[in-house]
């Protein structure tokens, strides 16, 4: 909590239960932040 009491508390109970993150879809999301220079490219 930041300090807000109450708020952070009832935000926290109302987030989505997402799905555990496939290693494809991480893939996905490296390769975008490589290809955009987020990340630093992989040596090949």
């Amino acid at each position: 909590m930041t300090g807000h009491g109450w708020s952070d508390l009832a935000f926290a109970t109302t987030l989505p239960d997402c799905q555990p993150l496939s290693g494809e879809t991480f893939a996905i999301y490296v390769d975008y932040f490589a290809r955009t220079g987020y990340l630093p490219k992989p040596p090949h």
